[in-house]
């Protein structure tokens, strides 16, 4: 019984606030009214506080259906959100709304940039080349890119002669192609081949060990043929751990399948896109710092830990000659110099890393840089930027410096 009450009480537990709230400023509203106004009856009293518990309750609604309403604008003219996205709030759907705007940014500014300027260096690098494995990790930031490639469609600049198979275990991602016009677009549902296995609802993806088979399927086709066929993979994670001087990255992830998917697609492409909203990249050295900036504390489960892996891999690319650092793109955003974001130091940091001693880093950054600027004033700027509140609490331990946009006037 306790546990059914624990399961209902975490499921409704901002219904269960509102409504504690609202008895608790009834009775403060009836106290002070009884000690003010000696001369009202009982029933007086009564109305009063069933009046501001209704007030109370009725501005609560009123959040709740604005908040519902926004979520229903965000419909563009070649999407629709589905009911079930607007009713059940999964840690998935959680997760979306952190970085939205962002994230949607670098998915246009991947397939419309980023990936067109790699597929030029992948034909210039290997000029035997008949075959490219794309392959799409899972994650709310490489979700949008789906929409947006089946859209525009893979880069002009292939040849005829090369063939693009474009694979994924991003079960939202595929999901994301029927919400698009099927005659707007320049692929269809049939160029996209999605790895088998077990659903994880956390990531809206497959993990396990048949998909771990799927991938050795297309590892060892790429062994075979090693200068005619490569793989390139894009990838994302729950947090980036860059070290102080945020030259050696680490994806750091977690759940169950899914940190081993993403570390088998490090070891085995030639080229690397890794996507991350900006303040996931973070100025620490490991999962145990992590840890420490977390509110819960390190799980017993090994599936529900926090893993940590370096982008460039233990394992060397058999074969390439090419500098491993040119094969790891990281695409990311900067803020502008005027900025109300925390992260413009961040930024400006990130910049100068990869422009000054760049070989000394484990990735290169992207041929151009995306300047981004969260909309809204200066507070709703920090809330978007800094969207989990334990981050924004510990924010120089996370990021390597202080900052004074957290005062809330």
């Amino acid at each position: 019984m306790i546990e059914n009450f624990s399961s209902f009480y975490k499921k409704y537990q901002g219904e269960f606030k509102i409504s504690l709230l609202a008895l608790v400023f009834s009775s403060i509203v009836s106290i002070i009214t009884t000690a003010l106004f000696t001369n009202l009856n009982t029933n007086t009293v009564l109305l009063i506080s069933f009046s501001s518990i209704f007030i109370i309750l009725l501005f609560s609604i009123l959040i709740n259906l604005k908040r519902f309403l926004t979520r229903l604008m965000l419909n563009t003219k070649y999407q629709l959100i589905e009911a079930s996205d607007l009713f059940y709030a999964s840690k998935y759907q959680e997760r979306s709304g952190h970085f939205s705007g962002e994230k949607k940014f670098l998915a246009d500014k991947f397939v419309q940039d980023v990936l067109p300027n790699l597929f030029k260096k992948i034909m210039n690098d290997y000029q035997n080349l008949k075959s490219i494995n794309l392959i799409f990790d899972s994650g709310t930031t490489i979700t949008p890119i789906f929409n947006r490639l089946i859209l525009h469609g893979l880069p002009k600049c292939i040849k005829n002669n090369i063939t693009t198979t474009i694979f994924t275990n991003n079960l939202a991602g595929i999901r994301e192609l029927y919400k698009v016009d099927p005659n707007l677009c320049s692929l269809s549902e049939r160029d996209f081949n999605l790895i088998g296995g077990q659903p994880l609802s956390n990531y809206r993806a497959t993990t396990g060990p048949l998909t771990e088979d799927f991938l050795k399927v297309i590892w060892e086709r790429q062994s075979n043929n090693k200068k005619e066929m490569i793989n390139v993979s894009v990838i994302t994670a729950n947090w980036f751990l860059g070290g102080a001087d945020l030259r050696n990255l680490q994806i750091c992830a977690k759940g169950e399948g899914h940190f081993r998917f993403k570390k088998q697609l490090i070891d085995n492409s030639q080229y690397i896109v890794v996507i991350s909203p900006l303040g996931k990249i973070l100025r620490i050295e490991n999962v145990d710092e992590l840890y420490a900036l977390l509110p819960d504390p390190k799980p017993k489960d090994e599936k529900n830990k926090y893993k940590s892996y370096p982008i460039d891999g233990d394992n060397k690319r058999d074969g390439d000659n090419i500098k491993k650092s040119n094969q790891i793109i990281l695409l990311t955003t900067f803020r502008p110099k005027q900025s109300k974001s925390p992260f413009a130091n961040h930024s400006l940091t990130l910049k100068k890393i990869c422009t000054t001693g760049f070989e000394k880093n484990n990735y290169k950054l992207s041929e151009k840089r995306y300047e981004f600027e969260p909309d809204g004033d200066q507070w709703d700027v920090v809330v978007t930027e800094l969207p989990h509140t334990y981050i924004r609490d510990k924010f120089v331990e996370a990021y390597g410096y202080s900052t004074e946009l957290f005062k809330h006037n």
